[in-house]
């Protein structure tokens, strides 16, 4: 029975002990796949790596080093929805740099994007001065300068160099320019750069200076540089006047002038209206008049010119219908600059003049209406004169105008005789 037992023990042992043996040694087909899987994509770079095996985690720990990074510097931005409790001094500061830096940022895209500052440079008597020419005539420049208000009168004699950033548009004897002043000879010649063309131009036949509209495109400027020939004023006064002595006046009067190299073209209009009343009279037309006068002038030389010139006009008040009187001559002109100068003109005309009739207060003719025409001499004279340097008002200029039509055959019978004498002040 107890060999029994130790045999059944003994067998059932080496069941056991090669049962084990089997699981230890059989093979296992799944390991066997990863295995085999990993000997595939095994190659040169892997070796590599898994030679120097610390190469290849150094990257995932620079990564977690920045992640932390971007953490903790969001966690310090003062933001919208950042709390109140959140926020601390540092980060208080941090955020006022931060807006400092943009805001340096947006001024220096704006400084960057507007144009650069033009500026004209002139040198008188050793001194640099910058800005801009307001004017530039035949006998001054006229120079605004950057660092001041107003503007400066330069004689050319003191100009010892002039230069431009600006673009300017020059009428001279008759033609145009438009282009930049690169220079200023012997005080009397312009050089003037116009794209790669360089000019000179002779100072005293500059008729007009005016700012090119590539630069202004206002509409002041445009009309300069579409008329630049033309000047010319209005003058409107009205004046009313009521209680014992009632009076209406009204007057209109006008100036065109044209001037390109030797033609001058002269325009002028002057209309007045005036009635006066009492308690005791009726209406009285004291004023109801009307004068024109055109003259186109050409000049020949500095000083002599020929000159044609007609008028009309009419005055109620003293029966005058309608008058024409054109006339033809010579002149003379002694010039010491545009604005001071004087001219005197001889010549020949003709005068034609209807007169209103005049009539009682039953209506009845008292004097019938009549003509008058005759041949008649012209003399006249003309003058303008500056004064400059006055307190407040810098200058005026004085004018006047006369001209004395006698009739050939009787002088004391056939006359005509006209004057004004008028005074301006430039606004620039």
């Amino acid at each position: 029975m107890l060999a029994r037992t130790v045999t059944l023990f003994l067998l059932l042992t080496s069941f056991l002990r090669a049962e084990m043996d089997n699981n230890t040694t059989a093979p296992d087909h799944n390991s066997s796949a990863v295995v085999n899987k990993s000997n595939v994509m095994e190659t040169p770079y892997a070796k590599e790596s898994a030679r120097t095996p610390t190469e290849k985690s150094e990257p995932s720990e620079t990564k977690a080093v920045e992640t932390a990074d971007n953490n903790n510097s969001n966690s310090n931005e003062v933001s919208a929805t950042t709390k109140l409790d959140d926020v601390s001094a540092l980060d208080i500061a941090k955020a006022k740099r931060k807006q400092r830096k943009i805001l340096r940022e947006e001024a220096k895209e704006e400084v960057d994007t507007q144009s650069p500052t033009m500026i004209d440079t002139i040198v008188v008597k050793g001194s640099v001065l910058q800005g801009q020419i307001d004017q530039l005539t035949a006998e001054y420049i006229s120079f605004k300068l950057i660092y001041g208000e107003g503007s400066i009168r330069i004689d050319y004699s003191d100009v010892e160099a002039l230069e431009t950033q600006h673009e300017y548009h020059i009428y001279f004897d008759g033609k145009e320019t438009e282009g930049y002043i690169t220079g200023i000879k012997e005080h009397a010649f312009l050089e003037i750069q116009h794209g790669e063309v360089e000019e000179l131009i002779t100072i005293a036949k500059i008729d007009r200076f005016i700012i090119s509209e590539n630069e202004d495109t206002s509409f002041e400027n445009r009309m300069r540089n579409t008329f630049p020939y033309w000047s010319g004023y209005l003058d409107v006064g009205i004046e009313y006047e009521s209680g014992s002595n009632t009076k209406n006046k009204l007057k209109v009067g006008g100036h065109i002038e044209r001037k390109r190299a030797q033609f001058k073209t002269i325009y002028d209009v002057t209309y007045a209206y005036e009635t006066t009343q009492t308690v005791d009279t009726e209406k009285v037309l004291n004023k109801h008049e009307l004068y024109t006068f055109l003259e186109q002038d050409y000049s020949f030389t500095e000083h002599d010119l020929y000159f044609f010139e007609i008028g009309y006009d009419f005055d109620v008040p003293r029966y005058v219908d309608n008058r024409v009187y054109p006339s033809l001559g010579y002149g003379y002109r002694l010039q010491r600059s545009k604005k001071r100068w004087i001219q005197f003109k001889v010549g020949l005309g003709y005068v034609y003049e209807n007169f209103l009739g005049t009539y009682d207060v039953n209506g009845t003719e008292t004097r019938p209406s009549s003509k008058n025409q005759y041949l008649a001499g012209n003399f006249g004279v003309d003058a303008a004169y500056e004064i400059d340097d006055i307190p407040i008002i810098n200058r005026v200029i004085i004018g006047g105008h006369f001209f004395y039509m006698p009739g050939v055959k009787d002088l004391t019978k056939d006359w005509l005789l006209r004057y004004s004498i008028t005074g301006s002040i430039p606004l620039s």
